[in-house]
């Protein structure tokens, strides 16, 4: 997918039932700038972080089912 341009990436991410947080792969020096859910959302995201390649979504609580989101990243 590309948002605007080649520097934007998608990332799916699934934050698995009974768990807070799940994690997808991203080019190192990337940039958040954006998100959405693509299915199932039945806790509040609290957070949305990037560490080398990896992104990482906390939920405020456990998932009672299967989260899925995408994160858009601006690529460096």
């Amino acid at each position: 997918k590309t948002l605007c341009c080649a520097r934007t990436a998608w990332v799916a991410i699934t934050v698995l039932a009974g768990q807070t947080s799940g994690t997808g792969t991203a080019t190192s020096g990337s940039t958040i700038i954006g998100w959405r859910p693509t299915g199932n959302q039945d806790q509040f995201v609290d957070n949305i972080t990037i560490s080398g390649t990896t992104v990482t979504i906390t939920l405020a609580a456990a998932a009672t089912a299967n989260n899925t989101f995408e994160v858009v990243l601006l690529k460096s």
